[in-house]
């Protein structure tokens, strides 16, 4: 669509996803209510939509709505932390990539509003989870004037269109407040722990601080 996403978590940004079963999964923020996208053709395997609330409490880590699907290459994806009730499919329904499947959401640990996407090798439980890129369309380029399709990996911090890919600056000025008042927020709440606290401030600023040594 026509929205802006902010990519809030890429890899090992050392907050959330340092686990092995999330290693390469990105956190987009987008509003409650957002529509969700299938991403390619697939199968839907399960739905959770039945909690509701979020937040940054360590409860709610484990606490989360989400749907999960099964790609014709047997890849598994999961949209995580969508909001109560708004799934548009079933379990066992075939979907198209680009069809609406449910509603972005903060359920679950989200300091904002956000939809976790990971990719998983399989359905297997220790299956590894995989990088991914997205399309985006160019309205000129393609031959014989169809729109040139190219991809790109996201980075985290950085703002991205539908239609544009990677944005030079957030759409709004609010959008940077948002940022700055939710670091506030975290830094009041985990306090003694400088490593911690710096975790806080890399999730929310983004490239906005050096990146680790190995990325």
């Amino acid at each position: 669509g026509g929205g802006h996403v902010l990519v809030l978590l890429l890899k090992l940004r050392s907050f959330t996803h340092f686990y092995p079963a999330t290693k390469h999964a990105i956190d987009l923020e987008c509003p409650v209510g957002t529509p969700i996208r299938a991403v390619a053709n697939g199968t839907i395997r399960e739905i959770r939509q039945s909690r509701r609330g979020g937040g940054i409490h360590a409860s709610s880590l484990y606490h989360w709505n989400s749907i999960s699907l099964v790609l014709e290459d047997g890849a598994l994806v999961d949209f995580v932390h969508i909001r109560c009730s708004s799934s548009r499919v079933r379990p066992g329904d075939v979907v198209k990539a680009g069809q609406i499947i449910c509603e972005s959401g903060d359920v679950g640990f989200c300091p904002r509003p956000h939809l976790h996407l990971q990719l998983t090798a399989s359905q297997k439980p220790d299956a590894p989870t995989l990088p991914f890129t997205f399309l985006t369309e160019k309205q000129e380029g393609g031959e014989g004037g169809a729109p040139a399709t190219t991809s790109f990996q996201p980075l985290a911090g950085n703002w991205y269109s539908g239609g544009e890919g990677r944005l030079s600056t957030p759409p709004t000025l609010a959008a940077w407040y948002r940022r700055l008042e939710m670091l506030s927020i975290l830094l009041d709440v985990i306090v003694g722990s400088v490593k911690a606290r710096s975790c806080i401030a890399e999730y929310v600023l983004g490239p906005l601080l050096p990146l680790p040594a190995n990325e």
